[in-house]
């Protein structure tokens, strides 16, 4: 029966549990770097989404120029040639709904890989919320939990080496009944028992115990470097990352006015046309500006979403 082992079982359990913890941190460290792609995804979904949404008001748009300019040949007011301008943007429309769409695809294949969701184009992306505490820079990423259950199963390793340099004491017991017993003079049946202390000690591990217990300390100085230089790239890109929050921010302020500008300038162009003063071809100009600017506005939206919980997943 083992007394005492010098504290080999309790290192060995110990090693083991701290093992098992630094194995679930790097695991929780991949499904992150999983996390942001799947952020990457779902972001550039909601902008097909948004886009389409608004192609579709384009394309409404270009058929009520159709039809006005339809009228207008009718009047003698435009030409049939201006009535092919309208055609062709509306067909370059077309085409540009395509490429989205099949980039939405794309993207929802890739995103149903990835989550293992079912998802078509049918499904509805909604924008994420948006608080002030999304900006409030507090790093608790799980890679420094990796770093400190890395340290610990070190730490565990070591407690293992020292423990087996220690003596081993163990305790035994046998009885019986024989003829004859313990006394080997007396021929008759006795009973008989034998008990003692075991001390067993291998003195060979300490001629290896330092050099391996430095050989952690610099285990542990190269996680302490990975470390450093996790958290000083970490700073730097959090910094690039609150700069390109507040450009997209100080950007989106001007879309509003850009577009009510632009759209003052479109329906001039029409009242022009209507009075025969302008083009088709000028005034399909200022049309395409002014959708230009919408898709202006709605890019710089998601993009400004999507540096936020950019931001966020890059300190948590």
């Amino acid at each position: 029966q083992l007394i005492w082992d010098g504290g080999k079982i309790a290192a060995n359990k110990k090693a083991i549990k701290a093992g098992a913890e630094a194995e679930r941190k790097e695991l929780e460290t991949e499904l992150y770097g999983l996390r942001e792609r799947v952020n990457g995804l779902y972001f550039g979904i909601l902008l097909m989404q948004e886009q389409l949404k608004l192609q579709g008001v384009l394309e409404d748009e270009l058929e009520r120029n159709y039809e006005r300019v339809l009228s207008y040949v009718e009047n003698g007011i435009a030409n049939a040639s201006d009535l092919s301008a309208v055609k062709i943007e509306q067909l370059k429309a077309k085409q540009q709904r395509v490429e989205m769409e099949a980039a939405q695809q794309a993207y929802l294949q890739m995103l149903a890989i990835f989550t293992g969701m079912e998802l078509d184009s049918d499904v509805e992306f909604t924008k994420p919320p948006i608080d002030d505490h999304n900006l409030l820079v507090t790093i608790n990423r799980p890679e420094l939990e990796l770093f400190n259950a890395q340290e610990a199963t070190i730490d565990a390793q070591t407690v293992g080496l020292k423990a087996g340099v220690m003596p081993v004491i163990g305790a035994f017991a046998q009885g019986g009944y024989g003829k004859p017993g313990l006394n080997m003079l007396q021929n008759e049946f006795d009973p008989f028992f034998v008990g003692g202390v075991k001390l067993s000690w291998n003195i060979g591990n300490f001629y290896t115990l330092k050099n391996r217990i430095k050989t952690n300390e610099l285990k542990k100085l190269g996680i302490d470097t990975h470390r450093a230089t996790f958290i000083h790239n970490l700073n730097m890109q959090i910094a690039q990352q609150q700069n390109e929050v507040e450009r997209y921010r100080k950007t989106m302020e001007e879309d509003e006015e850009i577009i009510r500008l632009q759209q003052q300038i479109k329906e001039a162009a029409e009242a022009k046309v209507k009075n025969g003063t302008m083009t088709v071809s000028d005034m399909l100009k200022e049309l395409t500006a002014l959708d230009g600017a919408k898709q202006a506005k709605l890019l710089h939206e998601v993009q400004y979403l999507n540096s936020i919980y950019k931001l966020k997943n890059s300190t948590n």
